[in-house]
Parts: C-alpha cells; sequence; structure tokens
C-alpha cells in the first residue's frame, strides 16, 4: 500500500512515526556529533524517537549497557551502534520508504 505524503516534512514525520511504532529508539548525547549526525539522517521529526543519555535517562542507559553513542535499540535485536544511513533502516526495521514521498 502506497501513501503519499506531499512534502519533505511529511515524508519525515511518516518515517519518524513509522520508527517509533516499531520502537526503534536512537540513544545518545545530544551535545555529540555523531547523535548528530544520526539524527540529521533521519530527518526533521527523529527527535520523537530520541533518548538523550544524560540526566534522568542515564539509568535506562546503563541498563541497555550502551558502550557508545549513538546506539539504536528497537527491543528485539541487541543495541546497535551508529550512526546508521536512512536505507539501513528501511531494510532493517521495515520503513520503506521511496524517494519520492511514498511509503510502501
Amino acid at each position: 500500500m502506497f501513501q503519499f505524503f506531499g512534502s519533505r516534512e511529511g515524508f519525515d514525520s511518516a518515517f519518524a512515526q513509522c520508527l517509533f511504532n516499531k520502537n526503534v529508539r536512537i540513544l545518545g548525547l545530544f551535545n555529540d556529533t555523531g547523535t548528530q549526525v544520526q539524527l540529521q539522517e533521519l530527518g526533521t521529526f527523529s527527535t520523537r524517537i530520541y533518548i538523550d543519555c544524560s540526566g534522568q535517562s542515564l539509568p535506562l542507559c546503563a541498563q541497555l549497557n550502551i558502550t557508545t553513542i549513538p546506539a539504536i535499540f528497537n527491543g528485539a535485536v541487541p543495541v546497535i551502534a551508529g550512526p546508521l544511513n536512512r536505507a539501513w533502516f528501511e531494510q532493517n526495521i521495515g520503513c520503506d520508504m521511496t524517494e519520492n514521498g511514498t511509503m510502501a
């Protein structure tokens, strides 16, 4: 099933929502260059799935044994070191987005 999103913003929002719905979370530190690269790779709405590994979330990151940031977690696979490109998420998570703004 294809759905047209009409704009880059709609495309990024739908992609981030797909990742969110599949329990994907990006764990990192906001002031870390690698974390920023990962968030930019995933688009404007990637903060929807971002967890900062400082302050209140530090115990969660420790429980998940985060040893490198950014890290990608979806509950079904071990934490994966990032940053990873959008194609990796499309292929491995199943949020298959096409370049013309549709989601397969």
